[in-house]
């Protein structure tokens, strides 16, 4: 009787929420459109992440790099501003008040990260990090400019959150390109010809698997099961390539682990490129012909923003483009679902590539 109500309440609070999306997401694209408006008349926007209110989580800053990105391609002038100083509290180990180890990994990448993805574009790209009196003191200098448009003003010198609205403005801005324009602002590994490909997977063709094993977040870990699952399928199913398991080191050290024990033979990022960054591991994933992820981390929005094909099962509940689709762009072989598994996940077989 008890999971039988815990199960209700899981289905109510999901329909409740795509309710709410439903009617929210006319009005989000009338904001976007009017966004666009206002930059008409713009020749700078300044992008301001502060780390005081917003996570320091990958997936969450390169929803901001996705902004950068697109005014970019505006041809406007984009000046990101790191606030690092402080960090919001989640970042800190209770124990010691200092930042978690990983939350200094994140930061010490962060500026690396936002020049990889933002300088390969031909606009006037700045990124800076500074503290929160500097910028505050700047932003307060230049707010009066006509020529200039902070983004997210008001929350921004009120040091408030807004991270949790970014992903929906970027799915209905992606919108609003053209197919040429979309075509150059979408990822492709063709972007980034200084990256060079481990030698395991450069003659032969490969499959990303990105698995996520993380105590903080127990309820987006890949299970035993679906690890096991997920790459017989993908090795049974596409003989001809390689399967690439990607995740933090964490993530590659425990899979590692059960593969070994489970005599299942796949690559592992952290083995291809040791002491890789997420950048090694965001430009593995742009390489791959087919990328899967059941639950998982942040990652995944490298692989929603390019062209190739994707199959995503993922338990959170967001703002999409349309009731069908994530994304305006998304192709009839980009699969995103959002309900909850636990074991018996069946992968979609692709034969464009098989």
């Amino acid at each position: 009787m008890k999971k039988l109500f815990i199960k209700i309440y899981s289905i109510s609070i999901t329909l409740r929420r795509r309710f709410f999306f439903t009617i929210k997401r006319p009005f989000v694209k009338i904001g976007v459109k009017f966004l666009i408006k206002k930059l008409d008349y713009k020749s700078k926007i300044v992008v301001v992440y502060d780390l005081s209110a917003s996570p320091l989580t990958y997936g969450d800053y390169f929803q901001i790099l996705l902004l950068a990105r697109f005014f970019l391609f505006l041809n406007k002038e984009v000046h990101l501003i790191l606030v690092k100083d402080q960090l919001r509290m989640d970042s800190y180990n209770p124990k010691t008040n200092l930042p978690y180890p990983i939350k200094n990994k994140i930061l010490n990448e962060l500026k690396e990260l936002s020049y990889l993805f933002c300088k390969v574009l031909k606009g006037k790209f700045i990124y800076e990090e500074l503290s929160w009196f500097v910028t505050y003191k700047y932003l307060e200098d230049i707010k009066n400019l006509k020529s200039v448009f902070i983004y997210k003003e008001k929350k921004v010198l009120k040091r408030l959150p807004f991270y949790k609205s970014n992903f929906e403005t970027i799915v209905h801005l992606s919108a609003l390109l053209s197919p040429e324009m979309l075509k150059n602002y979408l990822l492709s590994i063709e972007q980034f010809k200084n990256f060079k490909v481990p030698k395991e997977i450069s003659s032969k063709p490969y499959i990303v698997f990105n698995v996520r094993m993380n105590t903080s977040r127990p309820q987006s870990n890949t299970s035993n099961q679906i690890f096991e699952d997920v790459i017989k399928q993908l090795q049974s199913n596409y003989p001809s390539h390689q399967v690439l398991v990607v995740s933090d080191e964490v993530g590659c050290k425990y899979f590692s682990d059960l593969a070994t024990t489970k005599s299942i033979k796949c690559l592992f990022s952290k083995k291809l490129i040791p002491n890789g960054k997420f950048i090694d591991d965001a430009l593995l994933v742009l390489g791959a012909d087919y990328y899967v992820q059941i639950n998982g981390g942040g990652i995944s929005i490298i692989r929603e923003f390019c062209q190739k094909p994707y199959f995503i099962n993922h338990s959170l509940i967001f703002m999409q483009y349309s009731f069908r689709k994530v994304y305006s762009f998304q192709e009839i072989n980009q699969l995103y679902i959002t309900r909850k598994i636990k074991d018996g996940i069946k992968i979609p077989i692709l034969k464009s590539f098989k």
